[in-house]
């Protein structure tokens, strides 16, 4: 992959994760749910870059998520109820990562699969024309 599609996938990677934090900070309201707006990047991540992209992705969101909370308290739980609503979302962000990669994979040997079998069917097809 050229360079410079690696390096506008990161910088679009980035600024969808730096769109959700300015988002956080500005809504009040955390039954919104715009904590879940990084999900975005995350499956960005796992379709561009693979697992790891993606569970640092998750990681950043979660940092996310810990650090508005800290800047803006009345738009978090606070005490404890902080740590479980991070907890909370680390395990979707981190679920979601997990998942998309899977199922990224799963569908490429699938891909791989049939290529091979399109291959030796065509190759069997050539033989009986003979």
């Amino acid at each position: 992959m050229l360079l410079s599609v690696v390096l506008a996938r990161v910088a679009t990677v980035v600024a969808l994760l730096a769109l959700v934090t300015a988002v956080q900070l500005m809504v009040d309201d955390p039954g919104l749910g715009v904590t879940f707006y990084a999900l975005i990047p995350i499956v960005l991540a796992a379709f561009w870059f693979k697992r790891a992209a993606a569970l640092l992705t998750g990681a950043v969101a979660t940092a996310i998520d810990l650090g508005s909370a800290l800047i803006r308290p009345s738009a978090m739980p606070s005490g404890d109820g902080l740590w479980v609503a991070a907890a909370n979302r680390s395990v979707v962000y981190f679920g979601v990562a997990l998942m998309v990669t899977s199922l990224l994979c799963r569908e490429r040997e699938l891909r791989t699969r049939m290529a091979r079998r399109r291959s030796s069917l065509t190759s069997w097809s050539r033989c009986g024309r003979r």
